[in-house]
């Protein structure tokens, strides 16, 4: 699987069939089988558009026979979504020109990872939950997850504020008896005294 966020100067289209090819090859070790390679699906979330006279999300891609579409194999499946589709057709959406009911499965789940974290879009969200049970189940997984990390940070949060608490305290007390080992010091007292009195270690006494 890749992300690609912004538009590159590598041929996409090249780039994935090569890497994909590369993830098949892989597989094969000497002595090895051909039968015994498992299907490779090499997955690409694309912020551009490849094939912008097709509004198709996700595009598929086989190796097949050039007239009769016949596959040769199923070991390779490279699987394109093109991220600005999904998003013109989630403008018709709110325009009330586009019904999401009518829409793929694999396209909801789409629109529904792109706009997750946006605050504005938790109608469509909603919408989608109610739509395909798999999202909804995955909307709830994430809720949990999320909770479980605002309570892991939470309790981080309350620690590191115990110990900056007890390190503050410490430091007051150090300065303090640092102050008192100064003076003593001033009065000639003994280091053995100081340290006695102070707590401090003799190089502290030393340095003052």
């Amino acid at each position: 699987m890749e992300i690609q966020v912004k538009k590159t100067d590598d041929d996409l289209k090249a780039r994935a069939l090569l890497l994909g090819a590369k993830l098949l090859a892989g597989q094969m070790k000497r002595g090895g089988k051909y039968e015994e390679a498992k299907r490779v699906y090499q997955i690409f979330f694309l912020n551009c558009e490849l094939f912008p006279e097709s509004d198709k999300v996700p595009r598929r891609y086989f190796t097949m026979e050039e007239r009769e579409h016949d596959k040769l194999s199923n070991g390779l499946e490279i699987i394109l979504y093109e991220m600005p589709k999904p998003e013109k057709m989630v403008q018709k959406y709110l325009e009330g020109t586009e019904d999401l009911r009518n829409l793929p499965s694999e396209l909801k789940w789409c629109i529904y990872f792109r706009y997750k974290r946006s605050e504005k879009m938790e109608p469509l969200i909603e919408e989608l939950c109610k739509q395909e049970e798999g999202i909804m189940m995955a909307d709830r997984a994430l809720a949990r997850i999320s909770r479980d990390q605002e309570k892991w940070a939470r309790a981080l949060f309350r620690e590191k504020a115990a110990m900056d608490y007890s390190s503050g305290i410490y430091a007051a007390g150090k300065a303090a008896h640092m102050e008192d080992a100064r003076k003593m010091k001033a009065d000639s007292l003994p280091l053995e005294k100081i340290q006695k009195y102070t707590g401090l270690s003799p190089e502290d006494i030393e340095k003052l």
